[in-house]
């Protein structure tokens, strides 16, 4: 064989040798099942834990270092007055996206704003402005078909006055074209009336999108601990992932710096309960004295075949 045509052949080889590792980085191997990762995490905005551009860093490296797929993210905020808005025009979860391209990840982001706020007395605002928070989803390999916001109602006198929103994610599977799965999103109120309210309201709606026979999960900071009675109506449709995974520990993940309750979580969808693997908590180590959040993240491993 002359040499130009080994040398191609050559070049072909390897060619074919990386895209098999692309595709067993996100599937586990070339035969076996397709796994996807899912981070939960409430990014604090800017103001209730500081030193953003550093927060940053720690949360893509962890996406990076664990070939994270999707990315659910509460308290996502845009601000025109924060250095890091201001530059570059984008909110939190944007700047995470810039921050995973310089790791080399191509993600693509759904933010889905709950609530405006004004500038100068950071009281909600029922008008639009330059200052707003809600929720994100980030994908770095899955098809996001379609993003839903679902208002939650917000009742007077409720002690709470945050407005807030569930945010319901379809997305399709790359080496599985008949699979979908749909990641909702989370973070309810504090106050316990509002709380119960939040959690019927996301129930009745999986229910009008006809998501309670597929494989979902509902996710992120629920402002409550398991025993809250509010949470309850949840196990009607899912199940506590930490709960059924983990019996015998508790799984602190709220605050940080000294974490003595379980706020943040997974439920699965009894579709999605047989491909979830595991799920540990990240984030949990400072860096320089600076944490990722005031909350720890959780991080669940699916598996389709």
């Amino acid at each position: 064989m002359p040499s130009r045509q080994v040398a191609l052949l050559c070049v072909l080889c390897v060619c074919l040798a990386l895209l098999d590792s692309a595709h067993t980085q996100h599937s586990g191997s070339g035969m076996g099942p397709v796994i996807v990762r899912l981070l939960t995490v409430n990014l604090a905005n800017y103001n209730d834990h500081p030193h953003w551009p550093e927060r940053c860093r720690m949360i893509a490296t962890l996406i990076a270092d664990n070939r994270v797929d999707v990315a659910a993210l509460q308290e996502n905020r845009f601000d025109a007055s924060e250095q890091t808005t201001a530059e570059t025009h984008l909110s939190m979860s944007n700047q995470l996206v810039e921050e995973l391209a310089g790791l080399g990840l191509a993600c693509s982001v759904v933010d889905n704003r709950a609530q405006y706020y004004d500038p100068v007395t950071h009281d909600v605002s029922e008008g639009v402005t330059t200052l707003w928070e809600g929720l994100s989803l980030v994908s770095c390999q899955e098809d996001i078909i379609s993003a839903t916001t679902i208002f939650l109602k917000h009742p007077p006198g409720s002690g709470d006055g945050n407005r807030r929103v569930t945010q319901v994610v379809t997305l399709s599977l790359p080496e599985r074209f008949d699979t979908e799965l749909s990641v909702v999103n989370t973070h309810f109120s504090y106050a316990a009336a509002e709380l119960a309210t939040n959690v019927n309201q996301t129930i009745d709606a999986l229910t009008r999108l006809s998501l309670r026979a597929a494989p979902f999960v509902v996710v992120g900071d629920m402002n409550a601990t398991p025993d809250n009675a509010g949470l309850h109506a949840l196990s009607t449709c899912c199940t506590d992932v930490w709960s059924y995974l983990h019996r015998d520990d508790q799984g602190f993940t709220f605050p940080s710096t000294s974490p003595s309750k379980r706020i943040d979580f997974i439920w699965a969808s009894p579709a999605m309960l047989p491909h979830i693997r595991d799920v540990r908590i990240v984030l949990t180590s400072p860096v320089y004295g600076v944490f990722a959040s005031d909350h720890f993240g959780l991080l669940a491993e699916l598996a389709f075949k």
